[in-house]
Formats: structure tokens, sequence, C-alpha cells
């Protein structure tokens, strides 16, 4: 296991972002669903896109790898009985889902990440519901069976990945009816529906979310940058005092309201709901401000890779940070911080914002298991100590 080395450095310069995970989960979700081959450009390489590959494959799809992306060739059948996730959330709950509308048993398992900690109660219950079968097994995975004979359903909404993948279900079962009740992360719901719209599906959205299904046909897509992982440079270049110009950037992505929250003065209080991800960097940049930042309405940050509310709160404790953990989020005044040993809980959002607190830390820090990043920014300590970074690998 690896750990990385950080020295207190200043950053700026110029960028170019990795690809978009979610985009790209998105994009072969619906190349499996699409009649003919669909072309996907600048994908993500990262395990958790393998995983979602597997998924294609054992749903009746076929990918084939090239060195401009991948073609997809579609055709929506349940070809296996088990699956496995690795540590993808989004890959879970998007396989759940089209699993659930076969007619025999389905079994989705994953680390132990996805099996304790990632909500697939939700989506569960929505295809219990519907008429298919869903539970949770003694090991932690999920298991379902269809086929659905209704086509309504509600569904608690306060983690987007399980509304995201019962709206894709609907695509293949015409005429969905879906009911979000505890609606959050709104953006990411609206980034699948905006999926809908370019593939000309039909939708309504009022007191109920209604997806009309069709046929579609292979499209071309090129995977935009990265705005999740845009928060770690962009805040580690503003507490250096430096410029930094990243190239294609797309705000068309859940986590751009970060840069509304950057323009100026960070407010005194931020919702931080349609941004979940950008809680461990939001906390980071709290320690170096100026007045206390209140993050609030995150509770779902608890249940992502880590606790990532209580793991930043104890991580940053260790380098001098004054801050209060919430039941929803987190208070922080500003600090001086100082190097220290620190411990990511193998999630790459963690690993990534205690990597820029360590570069505006005095002194030296080390941050065991650092390896995880690699989930959606491989290749990040080279773009960093290009920007001026120093940092390393050790093990």
């Amino acid at each position: 296991m690896k750990s990385l080395h950080v020295t207190p450095s200043k950053i700026g310069g110029k960028l170019t972002l990795p690809p978009s995970k979610s985009q790209t989960i998105r994009a072969l979700t619906f190349a499996l669903l699409a009649r003919g081959t669909s072309y996907i450009e600048n994908p993500l390489d990262s395990p958790d896109i393998d995983a979602m590959i597997e998924g294609v494959e054992g749903l009746g799809g076929r990918v084939r790898r090239s060195s401009n992306g991948f073609e997809v060739e579609g055709g929506f059948k349940l070809e296996k009985n088990s699956f496995n996730v690795g540590n993808s959330g989004l890959a879970f709950r998007f396989i759940t889902a089209l699993a659930s509308l076969g007619n025999t048993p389905v079994t989705i398992d994953g680390d132990a990440s996805i099996r304790e900690r990632r909500p697939i109660l939700p989506l569960l219950d929505a295809i219990n519901q519907l008429g298919g079968s869903g539970n949770v097994l003694k090991s932690g995975a999920a298991q379902v069976c269809g086929p659905w004979t209704g086509n309504c359903a509600t569904i608690d909404g306060r983690d987007s990945q399980p509304v995201s993948a019962l709206i894709i279900a609907g695509v293949v079962r015409d005429h969905l009816k879906v009911k979000v009740v505890n609606s959050g992360e709104e953006p990411w719901i609206a980034l699948t529906l905006e999926w809908l719209t370019r593939l000309g599906i039909q939708w309504k959205r009022d007191d109920y979310l209604t997806i009309y299904g069709k046929e579609i046909k292979g499209f071309h897509y090129r995977v935009p940058s990265d705005m999740s992982s845009m928060a770690f440079p962009l805040v580690s270049a503003m507490l250096s005092g430096q410029e930094l110009e990243i190239e294609e950037i797309d705000r068309g992505q859940g986590d751009a309201v970060i840069l509304d929250w950057l323009k100026g003065d960070i407010n005194s209080e931020i919702d931080v709901n349609e941004a979940i991800d950008t809680i461990p960097i939001m906390a980071v940049l709290g320690c170096f401000g100026t007045k206390r930042l209140i993050l609030r309405n995150g509770l779902i940050a608890r249940s992502k890779e880590c606790d990532r509310i209580a793991v930043m709160c104890r991580e940053l404790r260790k380098m001098g940070a004054q801050i209060q953990e919430l039941e929803d989020g987190m208070v922080i005044d500003p600090a001086q911080l100082h190097g220290a040993q620190l411990e990511c809980a193998c999630d790459h959002r963690v690993a990534l914002a205690l990597s820029v607190a360590a570069t505006h830390a005095k002194g030296s820090s080390v941050i065991a298991g650092a390896h995880c990043i690699d989930k959606t920014y491989k290749g990040y300590v080279e773009a960093m100590n290009k920007l001026g970074g120093a940092m390393r690998w050790v093990l």
C-alpha cells in the first residue's frame, strides 16, 4: 500500500483535468441500452470504469477499447447471474436496477464499502414496489429478480444514485412513474435527465417523474473534464495565490456550483447538498479562511466510500484544525495547519483533500493509502508536481 509524502509548496499554471467518472459510466450505460454502435471518446481510466464495463458486458453489451476510447455494441440482455462492482457505488446502483428487469435472480456484490456503506435499500424498496424482488443478503450483497409488473414507485432520494438508476431502468420499462421524496443532490439527477433529453427520450416532472421509454440509437459522445476533480487543484492554487488555467471546463456537472462558492468570500454557512462530494475540500478551505465556515445539509456524505464528515474532522484535527463535527456537516474555524501522519480511509476524495491541506500546512505530511486517488485522478501527483507541487510516493 503506497503512501503520499507531501511537502509545502505553491500550485499554479496550466492544467488538463481527467475525464468525468460519472459521465463515463452514464455513457457506457446508455450505450448498452442503445441499438447499434456507440462511440465514447475520452473516457476516464479508472477501476470503476473497468467494473462498469464488466457490468455492461454481463448485461448483453460488448465493449471494444481503442486508442480513442470505447466502441459499444448495445443490446440489453441479462447474461450473468452475478456481478462484482469493486468500489463503484454508481455501477452498483445502475447494474442493480437493470438486472432487476430480468426474470432470474442476480447478485450484485462489491468491496467492504459497497457491502457496508453505500445505500441500496431505497432502490431495492422501489423494485419491490414495482413487482420485482430486491433484498440484501447476509453477506451485504444485493440480490434482485424481475420482471416488474407495476409502473409506479416512491423512492427516497437523499442519495441521488438510486434515483438515477431507476430513471435509467425506465428507459427499458416504458412509462415509469417515480415519486422522489427527501430529494437531494438534485444536480446529479438533472445530469441523468439531460442524457434522456440528449437521446430523444421524453420525460416530465411534476409530482411524479415520468419516463417514457423508447428505443434509442447508437450515439457519439466525448466525455468532458471532471468538475469534481477540478476542486482540488483549484483550491490549492487559490491558497497559493497563483493563477490556474484549466482546459475544457464543462459546467453542466453536479459539482460545478463550487465555482460560484469560490468567486468571492466564502459564505459563513453553505448548504452543500447540491455538491456533496465537495465536503472534504471545503473543509480544508475553511481551515485557511478568515472567518468561521459552517457546512450543512451534507448527511449523505457519511454514506460514501467512508464517513467523510467524521474522517475529515479526525484527520484535520491531527494537523491542528479547529473543527467541530455536526450530524450533517461541520463547523470550521481558521487555524494554522501543520504536517502530520494521516489516514484517508481508502477514500479518493479524502486523500485528494488531505493532499491540498498538506500542500499548505507547515511541515511535511504523509497520507497513508493515498493510492485510492486513482479511482478518479490517475496521474494526480505528476500533474501537481508540474504545477509546482512537491509530492512523492513512498512505501
